[in-house]
C-alpha cells in the first residue's frame, strides 16, 4: 500500500475503485473558501482505493470546510488494517504541519452503509468521538409507484393538490434571485435562516451547472413549492433546498413536489433520493421525521467526527 499525497488543483490521474461524491471533487473543492487545502490518496496497484480531502486554517484540519459532507471515500476491497493505515498515516503529516484538532463530517449512511460502518469503528479506535449525531432520511427509488409508499393522509394530501390543478414542473432556466428569495422567506418562517448568501447560491448554479435542478409546483402559474437538488453522483440526488408558500401550505404541495423528484430518478436511473437532515444539532425534529416518514422514506445516521491530537 502506498499513501500519495497531493493538493487539490494537481491530482494525478489513476483509475479508481470507491463510489465518488460530488461534494469531494476536485472541482468542487475548489468552490470552498479555504485556500489551504490537501487530497490524500491511497494507491494499491495504480488503483485509488481512498481518497479523504482537508482544509487547513488557525492549526485545525476540517472536512469539508464548508458543506453538506466530506470525509473519507473507500473501495469495498480496502482491508480494515489498510484503511487504519490510512488513516493514521494522514494524521502524522497533518501532526507535522502543526494541526492539532481535526473535524471530520461523514455522508449520510444511506450512500454506503457497509463502508461508513467501517469508518466510524477506524475513527473512533482511532480516538475520534462522534461530535454530533443527525438522523437522514431518505427514498429508495424502485419501480413502485410513489403513491402507493404513501402513509394515507399524505395520499389524501396528494390526491387534494393534483384535483385543485397543481402542476409539478422542472424550471430549465430558473430566476435564481427568486428561487433564492422563495427559499429564504420559506427558511426565515420555520425558525431555519439560510445559510448561503445569494452570490454563493448563484455561484453553484454558474459553477456547477449540470449538478444542480430546480423542481417546481405550481398552481395557475403561482410558485406553491420548489426545491433544489443536487447530483451527488450517478446514483444519488439530493434534495437540498425544499421550501414552500404559505398560502397554499392547506394542500401541501411539499408531497406533489417530491413525488414528481421521485418520477424524475426513475427515469434517470437513480437509486437514492437523498431528503436530508431531520435533526438540528443532533436533536430531532420530530414532525419532520414523521412527514418524511409518510412519505416512504428510510432513516439512516449521519454522523460528525472529531480529534484533538495530542
Amino acid at each position: 500500500m502506498k499513501l500519495s499525497v497531493f493538493d487539490s488543483e494537481n491530482l494525478p490521474v489513476h483509475p479508481h475503485t470507491y463510489e465518488k461524491y460530488l461534494f469531494n471533487e476536485s472541482f468542487h473543492l475548489l468552490s470552498q473558501p479555504c485556500p489551504d487545502k490537501l487530497t490524500f490518496h491511497s494507491l494499491e496497484n495504480e488503483l485509488f482505493v481512498a481518497r479523504l480531502s482537508v482544509f487547513l486554517e488557525n492549526q485545525k484540519a476540517f472536512s469539508p470546510y464548508r458543506g453538506t459532507f466530506g470525509s473519507v471515500e473507500i473501495a469495498k476491497s480496502l482491508s480494515d488494517k489498510n484503511l487504519y493505515f490510512f488513516l493514521t498515516e494522514i494524521e502524522k503529516i497533518l501532526q507535522k504541519k502543526g494541526i492539532k484538532e481535526i473535524f471530520i463530517k461523514h455522508y449520510p449512511f444511506c450512500y454506503a452503509p457497509e463502508n461508513s460502518e467501517r469508518i466510524t469503528v477506524c475513527l473512533l479506535d482511532s480516538g475520534y468521538e462522534v461530535s454530533q449525531t443527525d438522523l437522514n432520511q431518505h427514498l429508495i427509488i424502485s419501480e413502485q409507484a410513489f403513491e402507493n409508499r404513501l402513509h394515507t393522509s399524505e395520499k389524501r394530501r396528494l390526491n387534494k393538490t393534483i384535483k385543485a390543478g397543481f402542476i409539478f414542473d422542472i424550471w430549465e432556466r430558473p430566476d435564481l434571485q427568486e428561487v433564492y428569495d422563495f427559499i429564504r422567506q420559506a427558511r426565515e418562517r420555520k425558525g431555519f435562516p439560510i445559510s448561503l448568501t445569494f452570490a454563493d447560491f448563484e455561484r453553484l448554479f454558474v459553477l456547477f451547472p449540470e449538478q444542480h435542478l430546480v423542481f417546481t409546483v405550481r398552481q395557475a402559474e403561482k410558485l406553491a413549492a420548489l426545491t433544489v437538488c443536487i447530483r451527488i453522483n450517478e446514483k444519488i440526488l439530493y434534495n437540498f433546498y425544499p421550501a414552500d408558500q404559505a398560502d397554499f401550505l392547506a394542500f401541501s404541495p411539499s408531497v406533489l413536489l417530491t413525488q414528481g423528484i421521485y418520477d424524475y430518478c426513475q427515469q434517470k436511473n437513480f437509486q437514492i433520493l437523498d431528503l436530508g437532515i431531520s435533526t438540528d444539532k443532533s436533536v430531532p425534529n420530530e414532525g419532520l421525521l414523521r412527514f418524511k416518514k409518510n412519505l416512504g422514506a428510510e432513516t439512516s445516521l449521519k454522523l460528525s467526527f472529531y480529534k484533538k491530537i495530542l
